[in-house]
């Protein structure tokens, strides 16, 4: 039979995308039996059901979620959808716990910090696979960057801008992971120059967003061309291309 998990390009699955659709349907109060729905659900995986807690009747996800089971399985279509349409949904089972406050703040950063590594996975292989609307989704998701971007990240980066000399469509992927810096600005990107050159070379091909990205990343967050112009130039001679690249990159 077909693939219950099989991705297209938008990063939806023939399961996930049946999901969405009885999730939403679920918001507004209709909880009639979907069918095709339920013969999905019966084919899935039994770990894949269980890490995210798949019902055959409404509610349909019920959690906990398993976040690193979703990344071992590769189940990205899943991961995007509970990341977009159910957020708060619990990853781990606050019923079976017992521990104090500490411990149980230090589970849901553990949790946390598997979501973002999944996420992070996931927008790999939409850029590996070159699906620019997932890679969108995926991005949407991440939370800000609050201190450097990793080497990894980096070159996912860069990965987006040589893909958007080919397809223009990249550039919305490049701007929403500069714009993930915030306050940082270009000084959270190892190789802040390199992206300006990048940017230029593609302005200089006649992409307009790409000129539009280049005047944005040289004014910075507080409009500072000078300090932003010499923090891309610093980093550009810190960044070592390569280094220290996470096990979710699939470069």
């Amino acid at each position: 039979g077909a693939d219950l998990h099989a991705l297209a390009a938008s990063g939806d699955s023939p399961l996930s995308a049946a999901l969405r659709t009885a999730l939403r349907a679920e918001q507004t109060g209709d909880f009639r039996p979907a069918p095709v729905l339920q013969a999905l659900i019966a084919a899935t995986e039994q770990d894949i059901a269980s890490s995210i807690g798949l019902a055959s009747s409404a509610p349909w996800i019920r959690g906990p979620v398993d976040w690193a089971a979703l990344q071992a399985t590769r189940s990205y279509a899943l991961i995007l959808l509970i990341a977009e349409e159910l957020p708060d949904l619990p990853s781990f089972d606050l019923e079976e716990e017992e521990e104090d406050e500490e411990e149980e703040n230090q589970e849901q950063s553990d949790q946390q910090a598997a979501r973002v590594e999944a996420l992070q996975e996931t927008l790999c292989q939409a850029v590996l696979r070159r699906f620019p609307g997932m890679s969108l989704r995926a991005l949407a998701t991440l939370p800000p960057l609050r201190d450097r971007a990793t080497s990894a990240e980096f070159n996912l980066l860069l990965q987006c801008l040589q893909l958007a000399s080919e397809d223009e469509r990249w550039l919305e992927a490049v701007a929403v992971q500069l714009r993930r810096s915030g306050e940082l600005g270009v000084q959270a990107w190892h190789g802040g120059q390199q992206v300006v050159r990048s940017l230029a070379d593609l302005a200089g091909r006649g992409h307009a967003k790409a000129q539009d990205l280049l005047v944005e990343v040289a004014l910075g967050p507080a409009g500072d061309v000078s300090s932003s112009g010499a923090a891309a130039s610093g980093s550009g001679e810190r960044w070592a291309s390569g280094s220290q690249i996470a096990p979710w990159c699939c470069i």
